[in-house]
């Protein structure tokens, strides 16, 4: 919160403020987590392709996908999220702009997936692209162990019940 990460309806802030000041630390918690943004990383400001070229953005990654604040040309600003699971692929692009300057930029390129079923690859231009890319890798290492975990709870939950009758 402190970092500017989450964002707390004013309520939600007042809410943690005084489980604060009342030294609610586990309530505190379990509040926490239900603000908007919880769990996720910010990146520092960048630019994004996406719905226009060149538009500045605010781009948070977490569990459930990469969110973006992006401010459109004509000062308004629109929220995407792009789930994980929609994404089909990625890479890390690193390059410089000329031979002379060394200066290397880089920018996160995936291939996302969209409801009406068609892709579109949607560039993000940050010098925090690997940091992006290993968070990503990571979740989707991770995914496979959570459906493992949902699926033993199921069929433990349907020995229970057979067992009961």
């Amino acid at each position: 919160m402190r970092r500017g990460w989450s964002c707390p309806t004013e309520q939600q802030h007042q809410t943690l403020n005084a489980l604060l000041e009342t030294g609610q630390k586990r309530e505190f918690l379990e509040a926490a987590w239900h603000l908007k943004y919880y769990g996720y990383i910010q990146v520092d400001p960048c630019t994004c392709d996406y719905p226009e070229p060149d538009c500045p953005a605010v781009v948070r990654v977490g569990y459930e996908g990469i969110s973006c604040c992006i401010k459109l040309p004509s000062n308004q600003i629109q929220e995407d999220h792009f789930e994980i699971s929609r994404i089909k692929c990625w890479r890390v692009n690193m390059f410089s702009k000329s031979s002379i300057d060394d200066e290397v930029l880089l920018d996160l390129s995936f291939e996302y997936c969209f409801a009406n079923k068609s892709c579109k690859w949607i560039t993000i231009h940050t010098k925090q692209a690997f940091l992006i890319s290993m968070f990503m890798r990571q979740v989707l290492l991770e995914w496979p162990a959570k459906k493992c975990e949902n699926a033993i709870e199921i069929v433990s939950r349907k020995i229970l019940v057979s067992s009961l009758y």
